[in-house]
């Protein structure tokens, strides 16, 4: 026998993955992201590198400033420092991008 089941709780059964395939990728030696918002990925592509890594270590890795001091070997201020300035740029590049 087949179970009829309501469409509604079949969609609450499973996640479908949206992938964008026209996503740009950013590849730095500790961390490879894409990104599929063009205006971003141009913004975050005039970043100098290592803020850019500092920024992505942050927020796609979930890393706090002392990981990411460690493995870049940087001090946990200056890493600080980068990612406050990195947040900046982005902030002021973005005004108004939707």
């Amino acid at each position: 026998d087949c179970i009829a089941f309501d469409e509604k709780i079949l969609n609450t059964l499973y996640r479908e993955d949206q992938y964008n395939i026209f996503a740009s990728k950013i590849n730095l030696p500790h961390i490879s992201v894409f990104i599929d918002h063009d205006d971003l990925y141009s913004t975050l592509k005039r970043l100098p590198k290592k803020r850019l890594e500092i920024l992505l270590l942050s927020y796609f890795m979930d890393m706090s400033d002392n990981e990411i001091g460690k493995i870049m070997k940087l001090a946990k201020s200056t890493v600080q420092h980068n990612r406050v300035k990195a947040l900046g740029f982005l902030k002021d590049s973005m005004k108004g991008v939707k």
